[in-house]
Order: structure tokens, then sequence, then C-alpha cells
């Protein structure tokens, strides 16, 4: 008669403190659910499946950007399952504005995300002007705002300035490519100056 195999005295006491401390059978867990996460203001949760071992992940809407982690997963925490990071949430910060031949008064405003409120003035590059200023200078500053629903105010669009004939090369070398003369040139320079000044003053008068 073969005998049982027989444990060294003291590995039964260290065996049974092995299986104390071992987790709950995973059999149990594979058919349990997380609880549904819930939902996610101006985002929105991908779920395929709830069950212990699935990922979900997350997204923001247009115009605002995700703070916390994009994805999360059904894990055991105990004796219990439950998703191992916490709901994100999606906070308003509108995307670098664009404006066609314009920029930024200040470059150092130049980001990737921008908050609620926030106002960045612009400028039209030489030789253009914003459209709902056609009578002010192109140097004149146009700003635009940070809305709570994560887009911008108005943008602001440059159009090229109206100078009727005058020559918009201010080098020697683009002027005598445009075949207007020097004196030519600084004649009609002086008469769109005085323009722009009457201009400047009849809507100064009628701001008043």
């Amino acid at each position: 008669m073969v005998s049982a195999p027989r444990c060294r005295p003291g590995a039964r006491g260290l065996l049974a403190l092995l299986l104390l401390l071992l987790p709950l059978p995973l059999a149990g867990a594979c058919r349990k659910s997380c609880e549904h996460p819930g939902d996610l203001a101006n985002g929105k949760i991908h779920i395929t499946d709830l069950l212990f071992g699935s990922n979900i992940t997350f997204s923001c809407d247009k115009g605002f950007r995700l703070v916390g982690h994009d994805t999360s997963q059904c894990v055991i925490d105990g004796t219990r399952v439950t998703w191992n990071h916490k709901l994100p949430f999606c906070e308003a910060g509108c995307q670098k504005p664009e404006v066609q031949t314009g920029s930024m008064v200040n470059a150092l405003d130049e980001k990737m995300w921008y908050h609620v409120n926030e106002t960045l003035p612009f400028k039209c590059s030489p030789g253009y002007q914003f459209s709902s200023h056609s009578q002010l200078p192109a140097t004149d500053r146009c700003s635009i705002t940070c809305l709570a629903n994560g887009s911008w105010t108005a943008l602001p669009v440059c159009k090229k300035q109206s100078t009727s004939d005058v020559c918009e090369m201010a080098s020697v070398k683009e002027v005598n490519e445009c075949g207007v003369s020097l004196e030519r040139l600084r004649t009609l320079l002086e008469v769109q100056k005085l323009y722009l000044e009457i201009k400047k003053l009849e809507l100064e008068l009628k701001s008043q």
C-alpha cells in the first residue's frame, strides 16, 4: 500500500496561510459587471461592455479638452469590481484661432488652448485692414473672446486696403515694378494720408 506524501513539519501552516491570502476566484469576478460610469458633460463615453475586464473610452465635444484619463477598465477592488479610473471632465478651452492675413498683437498669447472669457487682440498684416472698420487705418486692433460653449466670438476679417490707384509697394524695387515714379507715389501717399485723417476725424465726431 502506497502511503500519501506528507508535508514537512511547518509546511501545512504555511500552505494554509497562502490560501488565506489568495484573492477571490477570477471565475466569479468574470460574471460581474461594473456600474454605468454616468454621463460626461460636454463629451461622450464610448461603451461596448460593462463586464469585468472591459474598457471604456472618453472624448470631449469640439471646443472642449479632456482633463483626466481617456480610458478606464473594469477591475477587481477587494471583493467588488469597479472602474480603475475616475470619470474625467471636459473643460471649455478654444483652440488657437486663425485669422488670414492677420496675427495676434502679442506673440506670447499664442498657445494651444484658451480659457473662457479670455480675450485676444488681433492686427492685420501690412496692406490689409478689418472689413468692419474699412475707414480706419490697418494698424487698428480687433479683439475676440473665448465663449463658454468653447467657440470664439466672430473672427475678424482682414481685407486688402482700397488705395484707388496708389501703388501698394513701398520699396524702390517694387515701385519700379509697378511703373509709378517716386514723385507720383509721394503725392498719392500724401493724399491717402489726408483722406484717412479726414475719415478718422469724422468717426470721432460721430462718437461724441
